[in-house]
């Protein structure tokens, strides 16, 4: 299976569609600053310097006009719109699709293709002050005053990261996807050798590692691990797993990895729900299905569990699927 690991993208939708058309893998994977940012509205939830707050070419593929063509996993990172993520958060019990191939991993959160392949992920950034507050009442707060821009909303939370490495445990992760750097990764003599190529101090470099997510490459112990933030291209080890720190997308080649992962099984026919625990199978026109059925909202249809069925497609319980078809900020589903 070949894939595309996308570093920070910061709301440049065309360009991450451009790497995918010169490369066309099966799978493309990206590690947060995403910035779907849909209007101004979402630009009140993204805390960033007022020089990047600005709506930059997500609407043209939430509306439909543009499509992205490589089903894309993908984790938040501190320049995120994360109110509107918290809404496709699987862990709630959301439906993690913001449109058709563009699929939310979670706050945290771990997936078995259809062909066996598994993907893990960490969403936000780290700060020793926020570390310990549970995650629920980061949650609570956020929903009290509408995830208006703060860099709290962004921090990863020790709850999180337990509750990866748990959901981890006696899983084969092929890839890890984290937007920070792990502790360790670069040694103080490769610091100061990259001090002067990048033009920072040594001690900033080694700044750019954290424990955490250090803590879950020791326990999970993946094959791949990407991550970026920093927008440095970097690559090296830990025990045996290969790291590589992305650059930001405009950084061109530098900005992407391309890895070649063998299937574990041929895929298998159906489709079950994509909040499944264990494996998750879909048939090779799911996201054309997935699409038609998002142009039937966009037309005023009403969606039902019937919907899925008269597709070929099995939802995920015999409870309608709530959408509110007059606002599309809301026409994410439910599942009960």
């Amino acid at each position: 299976m070949k894939i595309l690991a996308i570093g920070d993208v910061h709301g440049d939708f065309d360009a991450m569609v451009q790497l995918m058309e010169a490369h066309q893998p099966d799978l493309c994977l990206q590690v947060g600053d995403l910035e779907p940012v849909r209007d101004e509205e979402d630009l009140l939830q993204l805390q960033a310097p007022a020089k990047y707050r600005r709506v930059k070419s997500f609407p043209a593929y939430w509306s439909g006009e543009k499509e992205i063509p490589t089903p894309t996993i993908f984790v938040g990172g501190n320049h995120d719109v994360f109110g509107q993520l918290e809404d496709h958060d699987p862990g709630r019990k959301l439906y993690p699709y913001l449109i058709p191939n563009l699929q939310f991993l979670g706050r945290w959160g771990v997936i078995t293709l259809y062909n066996g392949i598994t993907v893990a992920g960490l969403s936000g950034n780290f700060s020793e002050a926020d570390y310990d507050e549970p995650s629920a009442r980061r949650r609570r707060r956020g929903d009290a005053t509408g995830w208006r821009a703060s860099r709290e909303n962004s921090h990863f939370r020790r709850d999180e990261v337990q509750s990866l490495i748990k959901a981890c445990r006696n899983r084969q992760v092929d890839i890890f996807l984290s937007h920070e750097w792990p502790a360790g990764l670069v040694s103080e003599e490769e610091a100061k050798r990259l001090a002067s190529l990048w033009r920072v101090g040594a001690p900033q470099i080694l700044s750019y590692g954290k424990d955490p997510i250090r803590e879950i490459v020791d326990a999970v112990r993946p094959t791949y691990h990407f991550c970026g933030h920093n927008h440095r291209r970097f690559e090296g080890r830990i025990g045996r797993t290969r790291i590589v720190c992305l650059g930001i997308i405009s950084s061109g080649a530098d900005a992407c990895c391309i890895i070649d992962v063998p299937q574990k099984y041929e895929p298998d026919p159906g489709v079950c729900s994509p909040l499944a625990t264990i494996r998750h199978k879909f048939p090779h026109d799911y996201n054309e299905k997935m699409a038609k059925i998002m142009r039937k909202f966009r037309a005023g249809e009403e969606i039902t569990d019937q919907t899925f069925l008269d597709m070929g497609l099995n939802p995920i319980s015999t409870a309608p699927l709530e959408f509110d078809p007059w606002n599309p900020r809301k026409r994410q589903t439910r599942f009960f």
